[in-house]
């Protein structure tokens, strides 16, 4: 069996996420902010000195086995990873206790974004984008991971890739993998920042943008105000990123390889496509008094801004991202706000693609359950015409099934859970919706209408956006493994 845990690969990763601090650092001092700047320094420093110790600690010993390993270390990298970045929170923003704060980073690290903490106002900024940051290293992590470590492992939705799997001839090492993928990762986010830079949004805002739009992390809209009034090339940029999570293709194809036809052919793109189509005809169609209220060339350009805003909320929520969109065309008059939120919630609950930062069930899944529908349907109307083999080839079959019922459960069980903690059962729905989608801006809906979160609600959340990252099969798998072992 191959070797489960790389420790070169986890000592890399202590030293990444130690000098990660020196970011926020210099974007603090640049911001004439000196006391953040002082506190992710000193931080800095302290952390590289522990993880050389780690480092030193773990030379020469050799790699453990089994398929569980690397299964725990990613578990194990979303819970203590946000209490480490959560230590300069607590040192710069006094009034936000160690548990708020680790809750604020677990939903960026999971890519979940969304939530909201009492911030000073002199040192806003830099903690806006320290959660930018965050989101967007949790992303690269989640890319890593799915490449690195689910794939040979065929957990997850990995298996259930119809466009996929063929394509096993190229083996690289976990390190090689890590290389591509953070070169595509820092290219995508550094081509995005530029083109809203060049379209009028400052630097800032810019940056903040672009990791939260590849990430699907949603920030505040404390950012997205401080850009200059929205263009068209600029909406799109963000659009064009958040898409990229629509699909695995980006992350599981081996760099050079030809996507054009593989995009056009894969079932997460034209189903995703599908959905959106249909959606924005039908919304256009139910408020379309609205849309088109006047006949006038200004009238006009405004319906089909109203109709680009809706494109762009259907892809931000399909995405799990959540991003606002600066057209209001989603809440004017005479649009009915409580059927709308129930379609958002249904895209978030569907998610992106494989192997992505979408979170969600995931279209491949989707995909799954309606190869089976139809195949159920072709032996209820003609038994013999059906062909067995024609799905069970395809599909995952039992595992998305599995999948489905398992995110089922844990919508169940986080909702009993945090209704019980005393959260009003609509409210407490749609943060579990958000919290194992990854969905930030529910959360951030409900919590708003509802009572201050407890900590033990708030650790609820935090376990639930955890698992809703990892998903449910996964630790399934784990256990599945520890007692077959």
């Amino acid at each position: 069996m191959p070797k489960a845990v790389d420790y070169n690969l986890l000592n890399a990763g202590l030293l990444i996420a130690s000098a990660s601090v020196f970011g926020p650092a210099i974007v603090a001092l640049l911001l004439d902010d000196h006391f953040a700047s002082r506190v992710f320094f000193y931080h800095g420093l302290l952390a590289i000195l522990l993880s050389c110790f780690v480092v030193i600690a773990n030379k020469g010993r050799r790699s453990s086995r089994g398929t569980s390993a690397p299964l725990i270390g990613i578990l194990a990298a979303f819970l203590l990873a946000p209490a480490y970045f959560a230590v300069p929170l607590v040192a710069i923003a006094e009034s936000v206790g160690p548990f708020t704060a680790y809750l604020e980073m677990v939903a960026a690290f999971t890519t979940t974004g969304g939530m909201t903490m009492p911030i000073p106002a002199p040192h806003a900024d830099i903690i806006y984008y320290w959660r930018c940051q965050v989101g967007w290293m949790g992303g690269l992590v989640t890319w890593i991971a799915a490449m690195a470590f689910l794939r040979p492992l065929t957990f997850a939705s990995l298996d259930t890739a119809p466009t996929i799997a063929p394509h096993r001839r190229v083996e690289r090492s976990t390190r090689r993998h890590a290389e591509v993928l953070l070169t595509l990762y820092c290219g995508l986010t550094a081509c995005a920042c530029l083109i809203l830079i060049a379209n009028g949004a400052p630097p800032l805002a810019a940056l903040c943008q672009a990791m939260a739009a590849l990430s699907t992390h949603a920030v505040t809209s404390t950012i997205t105000a401080s850009m200059q009034a929205p263009n068209l090339v600029s909406e799109a940029t963000l659009c064009v990123l958040m898409a990229s999570s629509l699909t695995g293709v980006l992350v599981m194809h081996p760099p050079g390889y030809t996507m054009s036809r593989t995009l056009g052919r894969d079932v997460e793109i034209r189903l995703a496509l599908g959905t959106i189509l249909v959606l924005t005809i039908g919304l256009t169609l139910l408020n379309r008094d609205m849309i088109l209220a006047t006949a006038t060339p200004e009238g006009l350009l405004d319906g089909l801004a109203r109709i680009w805003g809706i494109v762009f909320t259907l892809i931000s929520f399909l995405s799990t991202t959540g991003l606002d969109t600066p057209h209001p065309a989603l809440a004017g008059p005479g649009m009915d706000i409580s059927g709308l939120t129930t379609i958002l919630i249904m895209l978030s609950l569907i998610g992106g693609g494989i192997a992505s930062t979408a979170g969600g069930i995931k279209l491949s899944r989707l995909w799954d359950v309606l190869l089976r529908c139809r195949h159920e349907i072709t032996r209820s109307v003609s038994p013999l015409a059906a062909d067995p083999a024609s799905y069970s080839g395809r599909c995952g079959g039992d595992l998305t099934w599995s999948a489905i019922m398992l995110f089922a459960a844990g919508i169940f069980l986080v909702t009993v859970g945090l209704s019980s903690l005393g959260i009003p059962f609509a409210n407490a729905v749609t943060m579990t919706i958000g919290a194992l989608s990854t969905t930030g801006p529910l959360i951030t809906s409900a919590v708003d209408a509802a009572a201050p979160l407890t900590p033990l609600a708030q650790l609820v959340l935090g376990l639930a956006m955890i698992i809703g990252r990892l998903e449910t099969i996964l630790l399934t798998a784990v256990l599945w493994n520890a007692v077959r072992q």
